[in-house]
């Protein structure tokens, strides 16, 4: 069975698993691991520019609402959190979300988990002939 009509230059039939090890490799590329070092002092906390530095909270009720605005067909991100259940489960989930975004908000840090993302490989056209054919979507969490 095939995914699409891409065939590499070895051979003339593909798996599905050895297509999708290609597509793994190519988009891989866009990963940066190493990042440049600079001298500059990172910021740990908003409480370092002083007391009258206003720190950006969020309400629950706005929370709530970008939750039950999600559109239900998204796919879930490496969480595994299906977008439906955000949405019909925005009043119960609001208050915890609430609580973790502003901790991130005031720590200035955002928490790993949030960090991760999975790329999904979505064609671009009908015919598929190189895995230039194919565009990448980061699907993130929460």
């Amino acid at each position: 069975r095939h995914i699409t009509k891409y065939k590499d230059s070895r051979s003339s039939t593909e798996t599905g698993a050895s297509l999708a090890e290609e597509l793994n490799y190519f988009f891989a590329r866009f990963e940066n691991t190493s990042f440049p070092t600079t001298n500059i002092t990172p910021i740990t906390s908003p409480a370092e520019f002083g007391s009258d530095t206003q720190i950006l909270t969020l309400q629950e009720q706005q929370v709530r609402t970008v939750f039950r605005a999600v559109h239900q067909r998204k796919a879930a991100g490496p969480d595994g959190i299906p977008s439906k259940v955000l949405k019909n489960c925005a009043e119960q989930l609001s208050m915890v979300f609430t609580k973790l975004f502003n901790r991130s908000l005031s720590e200035a840090m955002v928490p790993y988990c949030l960090k991760s993302t999975t790329i999904v490989p979505l064609p671009e056209s009908t015919t598929i002939n190189s895995l230039n054919d194919y565009r990448p979507i980061a699907l993130t969490p929460v």
